[in-house]
């Protein structure tokens, strides 16, 4: 939390807590054990992932796992000095999964003058946006770091 730095800051933090603590509050409840306290946050944060899953449409979530599903499955055949899961994916391998795999795969377009399907741009660019979020929710948020290989790629 942040700490207001203003003149009387002392006062004003004293009052609240009285408020808080003082005669009137709630009884205090007794201290859980650790295993206790482990169990409702398990349930709790189990609970919150439902909920932020059903905040999104069905369709949308599917197509988000597939693509993660897919490219969780093309990492883990490379070689061993690769990364073979999305908490260690650098945008190289990124790019390398659409190149070689999405893109031949999910191809649904012929432009004038081609002989092959392509993918349509609006389709990349939500494969992406699904690894984006699949990366966020993995705890790679931020802007990424090739130095130490974090944020989302």
């Amino acid at each position: 939390m942040y700490q207001i730095q203003v003149p009387f800051a002392g006062f004003f933090s004293h009052v609240v807590e009285q408020r808080l603590l003082g005669p009137g509050s709630q009884t205090p409840l007794p201290r859980m054990s650790p295993a206790s306290a482990q169990a409702m946050y398990q349930t709790s944060l189990g609970t919150a992932a439902s909920v932020i899953d059903h905040s999104v449409a069905k369709s949308t979530l599917h197509r988000r796992y597939v693509v993660g599903e897919e490219f969780t499955t093309w990492l883990s055949q490379l070689p061993d000095s690769y990364p073979h899961s999305m908490l260690y994916a650098r945008p190289e391998d990124l790019l390398c999964f659409m190149d070689c795999f999405w893109l031949e795969r999910h191809g649904g377009s012929i432009l004038p003058g081609c002989s092959t399907l392509v993918p349509a741009p609006q389709g990349v660019d939500s494969a992406f946006s699904h690894l984006s979020t699949l990366f966020e929710q993995l705890g790679r948020g931020g802007e990424y770091d090739p130095r130490s290989n974090t944020g989302n790629p």
